[in-house]
């Protein structure tokens, strides 16, 4: 068989801005079928004519031109490819022949385009059998959209701010299940979309509510950011929610400033910085005393709480048993009606059990009534709180290290690596050394020793 070399249908394809790989792409066939197509060798599929008279600014008849071996008609060879557009362009319907810009089109589009080209239903049929459609579609981040802009409503209201508070409600309630690693960019990526909002016309009331909404939203996302150990965007994003309730006039305002200071209690404690944990959380405790507004008894509470572990870090016994038998008076005046979901039961003794457990670490006597306390919380968390009820896990372990009941402890142990490794919470799982580190003096027996190779084998997850 004799073919024709049809150089003017390769010259059409350079002077339109293609390469061989990029005009395979636009149709959804490799570059080696437009190399065949182009030494005469094979023909197009009818399917394929007209996509491909449109990636070449042609018409049909020039293009039976350009695969016979002949240049195409001189008022269509004077169309020039994509990154030009002359007066002859001006008379072309733009449905049917105006070509993207291949230069700006990104390889998922490209891919997508291809795709569609070949007939959407032929093409999901061939996926669905396990069959190659398009090459470029091998990497399935071709097949998602592109990054969604969403419109702004001209004027806020007031379900605007529900649509906020309930979509923080699933952060937070997805947070204490699963730890903040799987949720923290969508979280991001709302708090992101929500600051846009505050540029809106709306009420006074519900600018006030649009503040609080986005504070609260920001401090949620910094809590995931500080359970992956990103502790730098932790504070700032808690940095940004303080910022938006300054001088809000709510009585709201008075209980979520307070709650991001001991936020940053927390984490200081965390970060090994007591006496820096112990200022803020007397930063709390003084805002709550001077605010226009009081914080609710729960609030109170966890001052209290903070105050405590802050003692406790310091070795203030003294003040860690005041702090305590504080926060226990406090909650046992809570008004249930009104109490905040995550104050449960369980959070009551593991914050007490939480302080007593580090007061265990240089007094032994206190383990004792840290295991009780830490036990009642562990047993007491239902599964809509498994991260909250995890990280007490190896805080328990180590204190009944502390009394000498080993076998226990290791069986808590496993407990907890079993149940942290299922989280997005690096902070978990750095938890988890510590109470390796408590069990150094044990490793003698064949079953510590093994909880502690488990230990170290285990790669911290919930990076962000």
């Amino acid at each position: 068989m004799k073919y024709v070399r049809r150089e003017a249908l390769q010259r059409r394809r350079r002077k339109s801005g293609f390469t061989q790989d990029s005009l395979g792409a636009q149709l959804g066939v490799n570059a080696r079928t437009i190399r065949s197509w182009e030494a005469g060798e094979n023909e197009p599929l009818p399917e394929l004519r007209q996509p491909l008279a449109d990636a070449l600014r042609v018409t049909l008849d020039d293009l039976d031109r350009l695969l016979a071996g002949l240049p195409a008609s001189t008022t269509s060879d004077n169309v020039i490819g994509p990154h030009r557009r002359d007066r002859t362009d001006e008379t072309m319907s733009p449905d049917r022949h105006a070509m993207p810009d291949t230069g700006a089109k990104s390889d998922k589009e490209a891919a997508w385009m291809a795709l569609n080209r070949r007939g959407f239903v032929n093409a999901i049929a061939t996926i669905t059998l396990g069959m190659d459609v398009v090459p470029e579609l091998d990497r399935l981040e071709h097949l998602l959209p592109g990054t969604a802009t969403p419109r702004l409503p001209r004027r806020l209201g007031v379900a605007d701010i529900e649509g906020i508070e309930q979509l923080t409600r699933g952060f937070r309630d997805h947070d204490y299940r699963y730890g903040g690693g799987l949720a923290r960019s969508a979280a991001l990526a709302q708090l992101e979309h929500v600051l846009k909002l505050h540029d809106l016309d709306c009420s006074p009331a519900v600018r006030t509510s649009l503040r609080l909404a986005t504070a609260d939203l920001a401090q949620t996302a910094g809590w995931m950011a500080y359970d992956v150990e990103l502790h730098d965007d932790a504070l700032r994003l808690w940095t940004i929610a303080l910022k938006l309730v300054h001088d809000v006039d709510d009585p709201r305002g008075a209980d979520l400033t307070v709650h991001l200071q001991l936020d940053m209690a927390h984490q200081a404690l965390h970060r090994d910085r007591p006496r820096e944990a112990l200022n803020l959380a007397r930063l709390a405790h003084a805002t709550a005393a001077g605010h226009d507004h009081p914080v609710s008894r729960s609030t109170d509470g966890y001052i209290a709480s903070n105050l405590a572990w802050c003692h406790a870090s310091l070795g203030n016994v003294d003040a860690c048993r005041r702090a305590l038998d504080l926060a226990e008076r406090t909650y046992l005046d809570l008004d249930t009606t009104v109490i905040p979901p995550h104050v449960v039961p369980a959070e009551l003794d593991a914050q007490r059990g939480h302080a007593l457990h580090l007061l265990a670490a240089t007094d032994a006597a206190f383990a004792v009534e840290a295991v009780d306390r830490l036990s009642a919380a562990v047993d007491g968390y239902g599964p809509d709180y498994a991260r909250s009820a995890a990280v007490n896990l190896p805080g328990l372990a180590t204190s009944q290290f502390r009394v000498g009941d080993i076998d226990a402890a290791v069986a808590t142990g496993h407990r907890a690596i079993t149940e942290i490794s299922a989280l997005s919470s690096r902070r978990a799982h750095l938890r988890l050394h510590s109470m390796a580190a408590v069990a150094a003096p044990h490793a003698h027996r064949s079953d510590v020793a093994e909880l502690r190779q488990r230990v170290k084998a285990l790669s911290p997850n919930g990076a962000a």
